[in-house]
C-alpha cells in the first residue's frame, strides 16, 4: 500500500494538516538548503522559463512563458475560480451517474447470461440422468 500513498503524497512523507503546520515546514527547510538549490515554485506567478533556468535545462519549451500544454489545469481553474466551474460539475455528475448505472446494467446482464446457461446445462444433466 506504500506505493498508493506515495503516489497521493507526492512523494512527501510529511504532510501538513494545518497552514501553520505547512508554513513551519518551509520555515526549518529553508535556512537548511542553500539558496541556489532551493526554489518555490508559484504556479500563478512563476513560468516555465523560471523553472528551467533554475534547474539549468535548455529546451525548445523553455523559451515559453507559459507552463506546458500538459499539465492539468482544471486545478487551478477551480481554485481560482470555483464558480466557474459549477456548470461542469453539474454536466459531469449526471453522466457519472448514467455511467455507474449503464455499468451495473451490462454487468448485471452477464452475470444472468451466464448463470442461466449454468442453470441450464445443470437441468439438462438431470433430465439426461
Amino acid at each position: 500500500h506504500s506505493w498508493y500513498t506515495s503516489h497521493l503524497d507526492g512523494g512527501i512523507r510529511i504532510l501538513p494538516k494545518t497552514k501553520a503546520d505547512y508554513d513551519s515546514f518551509f520555515e526549518r527547510i529553508r535556512p537548511v538548503v542553500p539558496k541556489d538549490k532551493f526554489m518555490e515554485f508559484d504556479i500563478t506567478k512563476n513560468t516555465y522559463r523560471d523553472l528551467c533556468n533554475f534547474i539549468g535545462h535548455e529546451s525548445e519549451k523553455c523559451s515559453s512563458d507559459l507552463l506546458p500544454n500538459d499539465i492539468p489545469s482544471h486545478m487551478i481553474m477551480e481554485r481560482l475560480s470555483p464558480w466557474a466551474t459549477l456548470p461542469v460539475w453539474s454536466l459531469m455528475l449526471p453522466l457519472h451517474y448514467l455511467q455507474y448505472k449503464l455499468t451495473a446494467y451490462i454487468l448485471s446482464w452477464l452475470y444472468c447470461c451466464l448463470c442461466c446457461r449454468c442453470c441450464r446445462r445443470r437441468e439438462a444433466k438431470s433430465k439426461g440422468d
